[in-house]
């Protein structure tokens, strides 16, 4: 669309493998509009600050901290996770960022519980920063689960080839194992007994919820993500959650979610009680 003496495309769309992957849709434009050179200066003090030698990143830490007996929400990062644990296995909600992260995970289960392996990998919904980590779970032959409407991503990701640096799936070539539901699902019994549902929020369709009986804990991801302590939890996240947990007669103490702290569930009731 014209934009001054140019015509400006007002839609850019991205492709990755043939997959759309981003649109950027431009309301307004400015043509040759006055920007001061001062903008891209470097002011004294953070030039004196900046290195030019190469810093190895920190170690990739899975920290679990435990919610109640045998229920964990692991933080790495930017990103959560939840670990279940049952009478002979390990249930995992969440394979958040890449390979690396997914690696330490295993590893500090590998350490914590030696002789219960992971039985099943959940995965909430296909957004790359939470599903970063499914090339590595199904290259170790754990299976994922997700919703029906995400097994066609979940399938093509792990079908993908990487052949510059080959990973572990690509190396071994393994058959993939994906597995999904529609509504709801129940794995497990007791103390360990996880209920999976699906939730209804305006952030992506067939997004999954985790609810743990024996903690009355929900773990979901970016319906709502709590910041510190006294930031206000967001309105319509908080009612989606509460609207979930009533409509499925859910008994809830807390919320740990993909991003952030675990929140009361009190909280977000209040948050979802706000004008």
């Amino acid at each position: 669309q014209p934009a001054g003496d140019v015509l400006l495309p007002r839609q850019v769309d991205g492709t990755a493998n043939g997959v759309p992957t981003l649109q950027v849709t431009v309301h307004a434009a400015d043509v040759n509009a006055n920007v001061s050179d001062t903008l891209f200066n470097v002011s004294a003090d953070v030039a004196a600050r900046s290195s030019r030698t190469v810093v190895p990143a920190d170690p990739i830490v899975a920290a679990m901290t435990e919610l109640s007996p045998g229920v964990w929400h692991v933080a790495g990062g930017t990103h959560n996770s939840l670990v279940v644990e049952q009478a002979k296995s390990l249930v995992l909600i969440e394979a958040p960022l890449g390979a690396a992260r997914m690696k330490a995970m295993f590893d500090t289960l590998a350490r914590r519980f030696p002789k219960k392996p992971v039985l099943l990998v959940v995965a909430s919904h296909h957004h790359w920063d939470h599903a970063g980590g499914i090339r590595e779970v199904l290259a170790r032959g754990i299976p994922v689960l997700t919703h029906e409407r995400n097994a066609e991503f979940v399938k093509w990701v792990g079908g993908a080839t990487k052949t510059v640096v080959p990973d572990r799936l690509s190396r071994t070539k393994r058959a993939l194992n994906v597995r999904t539901l529609r509504d709801s699902m129940t794995i497990g019994e007791g103390a360990g007994q996880v209920r999976l549902f699906t939730i209804r929020t305006v952030h992506v369709q067939g997004l999954l919820a985790a609810y743990v009986p024996s903690a009355q804990v929900v773990f979901t991801s970016d319906v709502v993500n709590p910041g510190a302590v006294g930031v206000p939890l967001p309105v319509a996240g908080s009612r989606e959650l509460v609207d979930f947990a009533r409509g499925h007669s859910l008994s809830v103490k807390s919320y740990a979610g993909g991003h952030g702290r675990v929140v009361p569930w009190d909280e977000l009731e209040k948050a979802a009680a706000r004008p």
